[in-house]
């Protein structure tokens, strides 16, 4: 029962999201149908989990100095109360809009192949919708921040403290999660890891467990 519940899930997914591009395709702008990726790639891109990033990977990947192009999708004036630090906003609406040359705009952020290009809203749908017509244009390295602002905050700012029964693997997440909070509000130091990539450095702390044990 529950698989069959599975598939007619994926089922709805997969129909939506050909409706989905059947309106996109109509509202392209001419000018960029050239180099178009085939229904067929297309689907597989849009079906693929790849296309994710989680707010702890984006957090510990902006904390180590990697490339990362910031695009918050939202309104001028939802950027303007709040932004992911170094975000470049550019709204959704304005995506395909053309320069005086008739060229795509922001051209040289997303063919930048040299940073990794993350897309977010509030949510993650407005981020998808995105995601899938610059894929279909077949811009590379493009990814969305899984759950979006709403998702970073939840993980990141309201990260619930672990109880006295929890995993060393789930305090040592809290940790670093604390520390990844403190580093984007501008206290929290980045240090090296063995393996070269910086990351933020977790307090070691000795778990206290309530009398009788777990």
């Amino acid at each position: 029962m529950e698989d069959r519940k599975n598939f007619n899930k994926r089922y709805i997914f997969v129909s939506a999201v050909l409706l989905a591009l059947s309106i996109w395709y109509l509202i392209l702008p001419k000018p960029f149908h050239t180099r178009e990726l085939n229904p067929e790639q297309l689907l597989t891109e849009v079906l693929s989990n790849a296309r994710y990033i989680s707010s702890d990977q984006l957090a510990a990947e902006i904390i180590s100095g990697m490339s990362i192009t910031l695009v918050d999708l939202r309104t001028q004036s939802e950027f303007s109360i709040y932004h992911l630090p170094g975000a470049l906003n550019i709204p959704s609406s304005d995506i395909f809009l053309e320069d005086d040359n008739g060229k795509m705009k922001w051209e040289h952020v997303f063919s930048n192949e040299d940073s990794k290009i993350v897309l977010y809203g509030n949510g993650s749908v407005q981020a998808i919708q995105t995601w899938t017509l610059l894929k279909r244009l077949k811009y590379q390295n493009i990814t969305v921040l899984e759950g979006g602002l709403n998702g970073w905050f939840k993980t990141i700012f309201l990260a619930k403290t672990p109880g006295p029964c929890a995993s060393e693997a789930e305090r040592t997440r809290h940790e670093i999660r604390q520390s990844s909070k403190l580093f984007f509000t501008g206290h929290a130091p980045a240090a090296k890891t063995p393996d070269g990539l910086e990351k933020l450095k977790p307090k070691k702390t000795e778990s206290k467990h309530q009398s009788g044990g777990c």
